[in-house]
C-alpha cells in the first residue's frame, strides 16, 4: 500500500476539533509516561503487538510523540508519529465503537501539529489503511503505488 505525503503547513488546526470533543467529555492529548501501560493494553487488545511494538518507541522522545484520546478515564484512541520513521505519522487507532465521532481526525491533526513542531515541512502517512480518510482529512498525496516504503523496505535498507 502506498503512503500519503502531506504538506504540514496546509493541515486544518486541531483546536476546533479538541474543543468539539471537549464538549462531548474526550480529550486528546500526549500520553504521559504513567499512562504507558493502560496505552498499552489498549492497543494490545485492539490492533494488536505489532502496532503495540511501534507507538511504545514515541515513549524514547522528549516530548512524548503519541498521543492519546480518552472518555472520562478510559482510553479510546491513540496516534503516534516520528516512531516508524523520521517524518512518519502512525500508527492510529481508535475504539471501533467510537469511530466516526471526529476522535481519529482530532488525533491525526495534533499528530501532524507535531509533525510540524519538529521542523518538518512534509509528513507521511505510512501505508494507510483507509486511504479515502486520509485523502479527505488532509490536503496529502498518494505516493505511486509502485514506490517502495518503510513497510516494504525498511529503513536503511
Amino acid at each position: 500500500m502506498p503512503d500519503i505525503v502531506c504538506p504540514l503547513h496546509d493541515v486544518p488546526s486541531s483546536r476546533p476539533l479538541l474543543e468539539k470533543l471537549q464538549a462531548e467529555g474526550i480529550t486528546v492529548r500526549r500520553a504521559r509516561a504513567w499512562e504507558r501501560t493502560d496505552l498499552s493494553a489498549f492497543i494490545l487488545t485492539n490492533f494488536g503487538q505489532g502496532w503495540l511494538d511501534e507507538a511504545l518507541m514515541a515513549f524514547a522522545h522528549h516530548p512524548v510523540t503519541i498521543f492519546i484520546a480518552r472518555d472520562a478515564e478510559k482510553i479510546i484512541g491513540f496516534a503516534a508519529y516520528e516512531v516508524t520513521g523520521r517524518a512518519y505519522f502512525g500508527p492510529t487507532g481508535v475504539a471501533e465503537a467510537l469511530r466516526g465521532r471526529g476522535v481519529g481526525k482530532a488525533l491525526l491533526y495534533a499528530s501532524l501539529e507535531g509533525l510540524r513542531e519538529l521542523g518538518y515541512t512534509y509528513g507521511f502517512i505510512g501505508s494507510p489503511g483507509p486511504i479515502q480518510f486520509y485523502l479527505n482529512a488532509t490536503p496529502g498525496l498518494l505516493l505511486p503505488e509502485q514506490w517502495s516504503n518503510v513497510y516494504t523496505r525498511g529503513v536503511g535498507s
